[in-house]
């Protein structure tokens, strides 16, 4: 699965790309800079062939600081609201870039 975020006029939104194979997008709904929390709410969907089946209603990112960022989920089945599923993500450094010489 893979989530991409971009700017629409005024407001943010998200298309999250789902293992479910289909499309939702969602609509920033709000921003607590204090919490560092941006949640979205579902807007509409596409590619979904049977509307019973499984599709994310909600996301909300939650800044913890520069390098890691919980990622929550929630969706839909059958009209049924599911669980939050977590997602901790953290991310990753590089070496430094060491440059070879002629000297040892």
């Amino acid at each position: 699965m893979a989530t991409a975020y971009h700017m629409d006029g005024d407001g943010m939104v998200a298309t999250h790309y789902c293992g479910a194979g289909n499309q939702p997008r969602m609509r920033a709904v709000s921003w607590d800079p204090k919490a560092k929390l941006l949640r979205f709410d579902f807007w509409d969907i596409t590619h979904l062939p049977d509307p019973k089946a499984y599709y994310t209603t909600n996301i909300e990112l939650y800044f913890q600081d520069d390098d890691h960022v919980e990622l929550r989920f929630r969706g839909t089945t059958a009209g049924s609201e599911g669980e939050w599923q977590t997602h901790r993500m953290r991310r990753l450094t590089s070496r430094p870039y060491k440059r070879e010489t002629d000297e040892p």
